[in-house]
């Protein structure tokens, strides 16, 4: 049922100024009543209260109006929808048609006229573009969104409403969209996080050469099982693995390197000495003088064999005329090269030569020796990297501190694609330090940094080819993956240490030969001037000066001790008779006249 009123115009008013002379008369008519026409010819303008209204739903909930021609545009929606709730209370305009100049009206719970205006807004529309309803089981269901949703633009928004902004929301609670009939629901739940213990699936150990899982990730919202996280080796070559002490490294290191050991490749291990007997269990399965961990040479041997392997392969895809190994028939592929440096930055780091100290002062000497192959580990694992890709080399580079000045530059880091920092609550600065793009990599949340064995071997990884992701590594002993490599029937290898050969030609000294001799080791000062000074005894050496003496005498008896029982054992594999050892050289020449 319609009221009119007309209303005297008054002369001369112009047109810019009609807006307030319509809130002038609603003023004092009642502010439902608005300009419907306005007649020239009489001057007068007309003003309307009430409109047509029709039930279209049984139980009078849902009313249809018609729109006079003052709220048929569609800038006048929000006009339209204050003046229906002026005459209609309890009733929200749901529907705006300003063109067919209908719309509808509906009574909404209370909650309902909230959450759809929190949407509404997260989405940046009119509160009537978006219908929602209470959801059986709790939360809401979208059962209208507008056709401008769009999920890089909004899902973000609509989750944060929905914890922030929707009567009952929390932590946990979460929008699930179907984009293509454009509804949804707003879902209750708890944040999600991981079980406190992950195990691999050992009945598929090594099923895939190519792709290494290592954990899972972090489970969806409503959801207690994630994705499986997992490495794709043709993606990057090269993963870099940092984080703090404790923090799990070494679990996801053996995860990944029983599924490469299992799957048939060829290991290589490098690690301080130190530090080496997380990997004791794996030394067996390695390849060929793939054991790197007795000493500086022995790293950068190891690394030096799996190089020149990675070279031979690239010059008979240049034969073939192929770039890439996976261009290469399935049956005539290399099998892969997986190498794991672990305390990376640890085993490159060079120590700053004492120069007050003679050049050929022991402490001198012994710090350059060992500069020297910390050199040539950094060396060969940047051009393992860079050039190695194609043949099928993979490597994992594990360190605790990711800073240029320590390690891994950032030029090496910009040739790595798979990073990932492992640790509930990293700094910023590390992330930082490891991460091309920070802001993109998700942090571990707060829910499961504080839940205690759930905690245990998570971080976040940035992987080639897939979004960044938070994730939790799979836990095994290492008793658990013999057991299993033993029952795979994975065949174990004598040679696994590098041969005296190749440790010689491939991780020289700065004297060059070592020399080894049957006699007794004597002092320099014997023969030739120590300190700077010509012509000294031992026994006037003093202090300082005799210790350090008496150490260097006792680290080449130690030398003499080991090269010696190495190559008796080399001897011995041979089936060669003993035979006296003066020199590596010699000892190279001597083996190979026996190969």
């Amino acid at each position: 049922m319609r009221e009119r009123k007309r209303v005297k115009i008054p002369r001369g008013l112009p047109k810019e100024k009609l807006g307030i002379f319509e809130e002038k008369v609603r003023e004092k008519i009642g502010r439902d009543f608005h300009l419907e026409s306005i007649d020239q010819d009489t001057g007068e303008a007309s003003f309307v209260r009430g409109v047509d209204v029709a039930t279209v739903s049984s139980d009078g909930k849902i009313l249809q109006a018609s729109l006079p021609d003052t709220f048929a545009t569609p800038s006048a929606g929000d006009r339209a929808a204050a003046s229906f709730a002026d005459q209609y209370p309890g009733y929200h305009m749901i529907r705006f048609d300003p063109y067919n100049k209908r719309a509808l009206l509906a009574k909404l719970p209370r909650e309902c006229v909230i959450t759809r205006d929190a949407i509404a807004e997260a989405l940046g529309v009119k509160p009537w573009d978006v219908e929602v309803a209470k959801r059986r089981g709790g939360g809401y269901q979208l059962l209208r969104l507008p056709t401008r949703y769009t999920p890089s633009k909004h899902d973000a928004k609509l989750a944060e409403a929905a914890v922030t902004k929707v009567p009952g929301g929390k932590p946990g609670w979460f929008v699930r969209i179907d984009g293509q009939s454009l509804t949804g629901e707003i879902i209750p739940a708890e944040l999600p996080s991981f079980p406190p213990l992950i195990t691999p699936d050992m009945d598929h150990l090594g099923a895939n050469k190519d792709v290494t899982p290592f954990g899972m990730k972090l489970p969806q919202p409503g959801s207690d099982q994630g994705e499986i996280a997992q490495v794709d080796w043709n993606a990057s070559n090269a993963m870099l693995l940092a984080g703090l002490p404790g923090s799990g490294k070494s679990v996801t290191l053996n995860a990944l390197l029983a599924s490469q050991i299992a799957a048939g490749c060829e290991c290589v291990v490098v690690d301080d000495p130190a530090k080496s007997v997380d990997f004791l269990w794996a030394k067996p399965y390695l390849r060929n003088g793939g054991w790197g961990c007795d000493s500086d040479r022995h790293a950068v041997t190891a690394l030096a064999l799996a190089y020149e392997e990675g070279q031979r392969r690239a010059k008979i895809l240049a034969d073939r005329g192929v770039v890439n190994w996976l261009d290469l028939p399935e049956d005539e592929r290399f099998t892969p090269i997986f190498i794991i440096v672990d305390e990376y930055t640890a085993i490159t780091m060079t120590e700053k030569e004492p120069t007050s100290l003679p050049k050929d002062h022991p402490l001198r000497v012994e710090i350059a020796e060992a500069n020297l192959q910390r050199v040539a580990i950094g060396r060969y694992v940047s051009k393992i990297i860079a050039e190695e890709r194609f043949v099928g080399v993979r490597i994992v580079l594990s360190t605790q501190v990711t800073n240029a000045a320590t390690g891994v530059a950032p030029s090496l880091r910009s040739k790595i694609g798979h990073k990932v920092l492992q640790g509930s609550n990293p700094s910023q600065s590390a992330r930082q330090q490891i991460f091309s793009d920070e802001k993109s990599v998700p942090n571990v949340p707060e829910n499961v940094q504080a839940s205690g064995r759930a905690a245990k071997g998570v971080g976040a990884a940035d992987l080639e080819g897939v979004a960044p992701y938070v994730y939790k590594s799979q836990f095994a002993s290492t008793a658990d993956y013999l057991e299993r490599l033993k029952a795979m029937g994975v065949k174990s290898n004598p040679n696994v240490e590098p041969s005296l050969r190749d440790v010689s030609r491939l991780a020289p000294t700065l004297a060059g030969d070592d020399v080894i001799d049957d006699g007794p080791i004597e002092s320099r000062l014997s023969s030739e001037g120590g300190f700077g000074d010509a012509g000294g005894h031992v026994d006037e050496l003093k202090g300082a000066a005799k210790a350090n003496h008496d150490r260097a005498v006792q680290m080449a008896r130690a030398k003499v001790d080991r090269v010696k029982f190495a190559h008796n054992q080399e001897q011995k594999a041979r089936g060669a008779e003993d035979a006296p050892l003066r020199s590596l050289d010699e000892a190279a020449r001597m083996l190979a006249d026996m190969d």
